[in-house]
Formats: structure tokens, C-alpha cells, sequence
């Protein structure tokens, strides 16, 4: 407040070789029969107007297999001269990933946007996400919605 300087004071500790970590491990991860990794479970409408919220649902993997640092679980995209373009992702406020365990192994995502604040337009949502098989290890995929319209 008046310049002084002040000591920093004593480090802590660094306990992070006998800390205990009690989250729930994933053994492996499956779709249903007949279904893929990304594939679409409950698609989008075909069309949205400004304001309404786009809830779509996928077939995944349990997120705690890859956190995608760097990376989105999410990725809402707009069709601007004939390429998809990245809109907003799962860091984005009008975005939400949920998670859940469908039976032993299988995992539904359902994403959704709220299209308040949003240009009218084509969209489509992709959904990355990471499997773990039970010899193969942690293996990337992806899926994406059928675009839809917001007016």
C-alpha cells in the first residue's frame, strides 16, 4: 500500500505424492449394438428460430478418459460459403456438455446451445470425445449433427 516491499513469505509443501485421488475410474467404454462412437442419438430439428435452445444427444465415452486440453468437447458450427466454421465450443456460455452412464458401459452426451445471440444461418454441432477400449487403450472420435437451420 505504501511501496514496502514485502517478504514472500514460506512455500508449501508439496504433497502431491501422498494425496489420494477417489474419482472413479473408467475400465472401458461401449455403444450399443448396431451404434458407433459419435453416432446421433436424438437429432437436432430441422429448423430453430433466434432464441430457441438446440438439444441434441449423442452416443460417447465417459469425458474423464481425455479432458481435451486445448481441445472442445463441443463445437457448434456455421455454414459460411460452403465450409463449417467454428461458433462457439463447451467454453462458451450459451453451450453445456452433460454426461451420463447408459447401462454397464455405454454414454450418452446431449449438448445443448442457446441461439439467443446468434446470426440466422446453417449450423450443425460436433461432438469429440475419447473411447477407452479394453486392450486398445484411449482412442480419439467424432460425430456431428445434420445441419439445421436458425431463422
Amino acid at each position: 500500500m505504501n511501496g514496502t516491499a514485502v517478504l514472500p513469505g514460506p512455500t508449501p509443501p508439496d504433497i502431491t505424492g501422498s494425496s489420494v485421488d477417489f474419482t472413479n475410474k473408467v475400465a472401458f467404454d461401449t455403444a450399443p449394438k448396431g451404434q458407433q462412437f459419435g453416432s446421433v442419438l436424438t437429432p437436432p430439428q430441422a429448423a430453430y428460430a433466434v432464441g430457441d435452445k438446440v438439444s441434441v444427444q449423442f452416443w460417447g465415452a465417459h469425458p474423464n478418459n481425455s479432458y481435451r486440453t486445448q481441445d472442445s468437447f463441443l463445437i457448434v458450427e456455421k455454414l459460411d460459403q460452403g465450409i463449417f466454421v467454428p461458433v462457439a465450443h463447451d467454453w462458451d456460455p450459451e453451450t453445456t456438455f452433460a454426461w451420463e452412464r447408459s447401462g454397464l458401459a455405454n454414454s450418452k452426451v446431449t449438448i445443448t446451445w442457446d441461439t439467443s445471440a446468434v446470426e440466422p444461418g446453417t449450423y450443425r454441432i460436433r461432438y469429440k470425445g475419447n473411447k477407452k477400449a479394453v486392450f486398445n487403450g484411449i482412442q480419439p472420435f467424432e460425430g456431428s449433427t445434420d445441419a439445421f437451420t436458425v431463422n
